[in-house]
């Protein structure tokens, strides 16, 4: 199934937003009348709260429509800024427990409610996540990616960056260099996703299931893109054949999804890919470039 997702997809007219270049994917659009975090949070139908664990958040949704979440999605405050570990789909629901990542190493205060980010993290450390959850999947350990190369990873962004920040918090990246990473793109209406490259090559790929979605996102993962290779040094950004890329991804895993649906995992030599599938559509897919 996700192979067939995968040679369906087109690639658009490519364009650069600072030393990224972006490679849009168009697709059949299947539809999917879905709420997304920010605007959930914004409207009050989604509350996010911190229940004293580090690797746990608990979700109370009230949306009439289905809430996507998407990995790498930041929420701040509470006892310390996390960042949601996989994508998942869920009807409404209460108390739901779901896995989360510290991006904020020095900070454990009193504090219960989320607010969001409306940030999503760097590509390296959505690679660092997939690859360390699909290592604990496969040992029957449940989604646990590995904190304390998150938090490595973390360190080198803000080093990369020359950021300082007394809690050692991603956000501080984007609260001291958002104009960095603005971006005016607006996708097509046949656009489902969208690809990066940078100096050391392709950095990473996140499709939907339909346009509406990836409308919602596009800024937020194309400001991840660019804060994710800023700094990097390499060849000129070229992509002749873009989708190549993504060719020889096989020997999916299957794994019971957090909440609606199912996931799907593989990793080779140079990539680590995931996908989330509800009713035989693949509602979200990423690729990134292997970082460990």
């Amino acid at each position: 199934m996700i192979e067939k997702f995968i040679a369906s997809l087109d690639k658009g007219e490519a364009f650069f937003e600072g030393n990224v270049l972006f490679v849009p994917i168009k697709g059949e659009d299947r539809g999917n009348g879905v709420s997304v975090l920010d605007e959930s949070i914004a409207e009050g139908t989604l509350e996010v709260k911190d229940p004293g664990v580090i690797e746990t958040a608990v979700i109370d949704y009230r949306g009439n429509n289905p809430l996507f979440v998407m990995d790498g999605e930041e929420i701040v405050g509470a006892r310390q800024n996390r960042i949601f570990a996989t994508s998942f789909l869920t009807e409404r629901v209460e108390d739901f427990r779901v896995p989360v990542v510290c991006v904020e190493e020095g900070r454990w205060e009193d504090g219960t409610y989320f607010a969001t980010g409306t940030v999503c993290a760097n590509p390296q450390i959505r690679s660092v996540i997939a690859t360390t959850t699909f290592k604990s999947l496969k040992k029957r350990k449940g989604f646990r990616p590995d904190q304390k190369l998150v938090w490595k990873e973390v360190r080198k962004t803000l080093d990369r960056l020359n950021v300082q920040s007394k809690t050692l918090s991603l956000h501080d990246v984007y609260n001291r260099g958002m104009s960095l990473f603005t971006t005016d793109y607006t996708p097509d209406e046949d656009t489902i996703g969208i690809m990066g490259f940078d100096g050391e090559g392709f950095t990473g790929m996140d499709v939907f299931s339909s346009h509406a979605i990836f409308k919602k996102l596009s800024k937020k993962i194309i400001q991840s893109y660019l804060m994710g290779s800023w700094g990097i040094r390499g060849k000129f950004p070229t992509a002749p054949e873009p989708l190549k890329e993504i060719e020889g991804l096989e020997d999916w895993k299957e794994f019971p999804s957090i909440g609606l649906g199912r996931e799907y995992r593989t990793e080779n030599r140079d990539k680590v890919a995931k996908a989330l599938v509800d009713n035989d559509k693949v509602v979200h897919l990423s690729i990134f470039r292997r970082t460990v």
